[in-house]
């Protein structure tokens, strides 16, 4: 028996109906990810600066019994399943869900990295991530979430939308 697991998911969509996009990704992972707390949706530049369509970000807690790689498939699947094609690195898309944290540990296979290797250099994960665990302690720098908020280079002319409508 798997035992659970405490997980922090970042989700971005720049094409459609932006926020709908990361309703439906919420509820596409349940049950296999029970989501506890959501953080306000924040709109972002896209991270090269190239004329793309903003972008919606928000983050997710919650738990899991999945093992980090068959989070990562439940994950692929899930973007799949809601419509993602595949693209370019960088390139705009309907939904991203990234594996932030997992159990605040350091996790180092073929396919995944976690924490997610840019995750300190991107204010689209970052904000939010603070809205779901303003307590958070990056496990290989030991910085506060508060840091590593103050050392970013670039916050993407982030701005607060709101309250995401779920649940």
């Amino acid at each position: 028996m798997n035992s659970v697991r405490r997980i922090i998911l970042a989700l971005g969509s720049n094409i459609g109906d932006r926020e709908q996009n990361l309703v439906d990704a919420l509820d596409a992972m349940t049950p296999a990810v029970c989501i506890e707390k959501v953080s306000s949706v924040y709109s972002t530049a896209s991270l090269l600066r190239d004329g793309q369509a903003d972008y919606c970000n928000i983050c997710c807690s919650g738990t899991t019994e999945l093992t980090p790689d068959e989070l990562l498939s439940f994950v692929k699947e899930t973007e799949k399943k809601l419509g993602r094609e595949k693209s370019a690195r960088w390139q705009s898309r309907l939904i991203d869900i990234d594996i932030i944290d997992y159990n605040k540990e350091s996790y180092d296979s073929e396919n995944l990295v976690i924490p997610h290797r840019e995750m300190t250099n991107r204010s689209f994960v970052l904000y939010p991530l603070r809205d779901v665990d303003a307590d958070y302690i990056h496990p290989l720098s030991l910085k506060s979430i508060d840091t590593l908020i103050n050392e970013l280079k670039d916050d993407l002319d982030i701005t607060l939308n709101g309250e995401l409508p779920w649940r």
